[in-house]
């Protein structure tokens, strides 16, 4: 039994009693981790697009931009059993590889894209980008790993957007690494988060955001 398949079964036996918004919500990120899982050995695209939106299904909440929801999960993760399996993930040496490369992307910082629209001089991003580095490594060196967990999940949305909006070609040749340890971590982490999840469903992990409730889109206008 795979990795995922184990966690959906302990969701499964656990999920009876749940609220509606929690159930959806783990159930959404079980399903594109499984994708996730799925796709890892012949499509690294496709296999980081699922890993991202497994995490963004933990973390997604309404009235709120990700930044902030990211914020809200790694709260409800402090002080959990979980957390501590994600810290010893971050320590381990395939962890703080990839954290210092996504804390070291200048480019995955949001003041990048406030630079490309045109709303922050290159010299002000760069040395926004640079402070919030050396804030992160600080973090890192001393072993603050809940923070460590709040900025890389923050540059991965950054870092999904670049494949999301069609800033990278499909299999492309370039960046491979990057995408590759992102999708394993995010395997590891995800499912940690998603333990956590299951074992106390009495947690606050925000409202679940929803595209239409029911069989019929609700988007669809009324005829005049």
């Amino acid at each position: 039994m795979s990795y995922t398949a184990q966690i959906e079964a302990q969701y499964l036996a656990a999920r009876t009693n749940w609220k509606e918004d929690h159930r959806i919500r783990v159930h959404r990120a079980i399903s594109w981790l499984k994708a996730s899982e799925k796709y890892a050995g012949e499509d690294i695209d496709v296999a980081f697009l699922a890993a991202v939106n497994a995490a963004n299904a933990c973390w997604a909440v309404n009235r709120a931009k990700d930044r902030e929801s990211i914020d809200h999960l790694v709260e409800q993760l402090r002080g959990t059993e979980s957390l501590k399996k994600i810290t010893m993930m971050l320590a381990s040496k395939e962890g703080t590889e990839w954290a210092n490369m996504m804390i070291g992307n200048k480019y995955f910082y949001p003041e990048y894209a406030e630079y490309v629209r045109g709303e922050m001089s290159e010299d002000a991003w760069v040395n926004q980008a640079t402070k919030k580095r050396e804030e992160a490594q600080n973090a890192f060196d001393r072993k603050h790993f809940d923070t460590v967990l709040g900025v890389v999940l923050k540059q991965l949305v950054s870092q999904r957007a670049q494949v999301a909006h069609g800033y990278t070609t499909y299999e492309s040749s370039a960046n491979r690494k990057p995408l590759k340890m992102t999708t394993t971590m995010l395997a590891k982490i995800v499912g940690q988060i998603l333990l956590e999840m299951i074992k106390s469903p009495q947690k606050d992990w925000g409202d679940m955001p929803y595209l239409f409730k029911d069989e019929k889109y609700k988007g669809t206008f009324k005829k005049a």
